[in-house]
């Protein structure tokens, strides 16, 4: 079991969201920084946040955590055109690309690795009807807690996500959802399954 990593998910939400903004702007965050309400926007977008309000909290534990910093100012994160800039691991660097050096993107790496091994999808009723090779948000969730890769639910939400957007490992059975922490069905994506890693896609 890995020594458990109390915030690894918020970390690789801080390096995708470092990729989406830059993407948006298009040049070196450390000389520019980027606009918070940017950020809420990418945050949800990506598929790490379900909606504006949780990527607004996503945003005040990244800045309570050190991984981003308000650059103008001391107001606490908000979707508004407040600056800021990353910092630490997240500070920029000339590559543009998921980087595996990077603890974080190693930690996605790895937790990807860990569910596409551990889970055991299976057959799931819901309504009458049967969704083949399935398995729950609740059980992607735990694999990763009782694993060791981090130290909460909802740390281990936000890097099951990040396994989500930047592997493309599994979705939900109807597209209808992103990784929550419920009985909700999910299933690997064939293409990626056996071949996923951190790659720099932006869509």
């Amino acid at each position: 079991m890995k020594q458990k990593n109390s915030t690894a998910g918020l970390s690789a939400v801080a390096g995708i969201l470092k990729r989406r903004v830059q993407h948006i702007y298009n040049f070196p965050l450390d000389c520019h920084g980027f606009y918070a309400m940017d950020a809420v926007s990418a945050l949800v977008r990506a598929g790490l946040a379900t909606n504006e309000e949780e990527a607004v909290a996503l945003g005040q534990s990244l800045e309570r955590l050190g991984f981003i910093k308000n650059m103008k100012g001391d107001d606490t994160f908000a979707d508004t055109r407040q600056f800021y800039s990353f910092l630490g691991e997240h500070s920029y660097r000339e590559d543009t690309d998921y980087d595996s050096h990077d603890t974080w993107a190693a930690e996605v790496n790895e937790a990807n690795d860990l569910l596409w091994t551990k889970l055991e999808p299976k057959d799931h009723k819901y309504h009458r009807r049967t969704y083949q090779d399935t398995f729950l948000g609740t059980e992607v969730v735990s694999l990763l807690l009782v694993s060791g890769f981090s130290s909460s639910r909802e740390d281990a939400l936000l890097l099951g996500r990040a396994v989500e957007h930047a592997c493309s490992l599994f979705r939900h059975v109807t597209n209808d959802h992103i990784l929550e922490d419920k009985e909700l069905f999910y299933v690997f994506n064939q293409l990626t399954r056996h071949k996923a890693k951190c790659s720099g896609h932006f869509s």
